[in-house]
């Protein structure tokens, strides 16, 4: 039952069931016991959602054969294979969330692969490729009118105060985890905050792009558990 397909077939059948409890004229009756074992798998269909993308692998970007692509994975060791991903008419191209064309990647790109969750009604999803440029990184300190104060991170013991100049064309995504991108909002400058941690694309001049991470909450789990 861990295949996607027989997770999603049994999520179906569980949200029928429910349906037909709740319908009078079935004069169906279930113990309780029953319904809550299927409340579980509606929740479970409802979690794995089309829009619910994940990841199937991130790396580098080494060559593109065809419509295929080639990448040397990341968190590996140098000399692991390079895995080869293939591409359809289908597939999504992003740099930093904006939807290009596949002979837009270059090799050396930092990217990611994912697919939607896989459902009853798509067992094959669509395949998204995500590519986000260097950026500048760091904390917002404040913010004045059109411009953003960041506290950057540098060899330093001390970190830099840089000023980002934005305009009416830059997109702030909030919040922005880096893992889905389905649900990502846009919203203005006004709504950063000091404390927000922020990457900047580009790295200089006028920002394009900034994305939002969400803020870590302390863990409460003792150490060793």
């Amino acid at each position: 039952m861990s295949r996607p397909e027989d997770i999603a077939r049994l999520a179906k059948f569980a949200s029928a069931l429910l349906t037909a409890v709740e319908c009078p004229r079935m004069n169906l009756r279930l113990p309780v016991v029953i319904v809550s074992l299927i409340a579980p798998a509606v929740a479970l269909a409802q979690a794995t959602r089309q829009n619910d993308q994940r990841l199937l692998l991130a790396g580098r970007l080494l060559r593109v054969e065809g419509t295929s692509l080639v990448i040397q994975p990341r968190w590996k060791p140098p000399d692991t294979e390079p895995v080869t991903i293939a591409t359809d008419e289908h597939t999504k191209c992003f740099i930093d969330l904006d939807e290009v064309r596949l002979a837009h990647l270059k090799p050396g790109m930092d990217l990611s692969a994912r697919r939607d969750a896989p459902s009853a009604e798509a067992p094959k999803p669509k395949l998204y490729i995500h590519v986000f440029t260097p950026g500048l990184t760091g904390t917002v300190t404040r913010v004045e009118a059109a411009r953003v104060v960041l506290s950057v991170p540098s060899a330093g013991a001390d970190a830099s105060s840089i000023a980002v100049e934005t305009n009416a064309h830059t997109k702030v995504h909030f919040p922005f985890a880096g893992s889905a991108y389905a649900d990502v909002d846009v919203v203005g400058i006004d709504r950063l905050e000091p404390g927000m941690h922020v990457r900047v694309v580009p790295a200089e001049g006028v920002a394009r792009r900034i994305f939002v991470r969400p803020k870590r909450e302390p863990s409460t789990t003792p150490v060793g558990r």
